[in-house]
């Protein structure tokens, strides 16, 4: 990112829209907009969009999706479980709305924090499952997809419920190559691209530390 902050200065951007394809306001968001305060004295209008479950109807939306996914295996024999990154308190918050917006047969798990994977075998084992579908709920069925979920170490999610006797199909697709969740991201850019103002700010708002905003003075005027 900073090389690509760089790049937009040489080539004399003055607006500029960063949109983070990301699931959560967590860490990850949190040393993009950290990255973007620091280059804001270069550009006229600065701004970071959401990320791509930021409100209560985002949730929605990507629940309706994870329903879509699931319901070719709701048979009642197939446990499909949605695996994420894990993020702050309130990243947890929207694991645990997603949660209750699916299905019986469908769960969510972390890849960092609780429910992991011991966590969700034991509801799996509490019912009357006989398979076990793992899918990424990642933007992109990356590096953490390969080796943590459908890898073959020892801690991985695959490897868990193998040992637990379970038959298990790695979907490996992030949600990124859905259109609905690749429309709704798209959405949140068209969204803060229009509302764009002087400073350096976040789709929603708040002040930088330091209660930095913007540039005290216009950068050289740009093509």
């Amino acid at each position: 990112m900073p090389q690509a902050l760089e790049r937009a200065i040489e080539e004399q951007v003055t607006t500029l829209l960063l949109q983070p394809v990301l699931l959560l306001r967590g860490e990850s968001y949190c040393r993009i907009v950290d990255i973007a305060a620091g280059s804001a004295g270069q550009f006229a209008v600065l701004r970071v969009g959401a990320p791509l479950l930021d409100t209560e109807e985002d949730i929605r939306t990507a629940a309706g999706l994870l329903a879509d996914i699931a319901r070719p295996y709701d048979g009642g024999e197939t446990a499909v479980c949605f695996v994420g990154h894990g993020s702050t308190p309130q990243g947890s918050a929207v694991y645990e709305q997603l949660q209750h917006m699916l299905d019986k047969h469908c769960f969510v798990g972390l890849l960092r924090g609780r429910p992991g994977p011991e966590d969700i075998l034991a509801k799996v084992q509490a019912g009357s499952y006989r398979r076990v579908v793992l899918h990424p709920l990642l933007w992109a069925a990356g590096g953490h997809a390969v080796r943590d979920i459908a890898g073959e170490g020892e801690t991985a999610w695959k490897t868990v419920f193998v040992r637990a006797g379970y038959p298990v199909e790695c979907i490996m697709r992030g949600l990124g190559e859905y259109e609905p969740a690749a429309s709704l991201l798209a959405a949140h850019g068209r969204a803060f691209a229009g509302t764009v103002r002087a400073g350096c700010s976040t789709s929603t708002d708040p002040p930088f530390p330091g209660g930095k905003t913007g540039p005290d003075r216009p950068p050289p005027d740009r093509a």
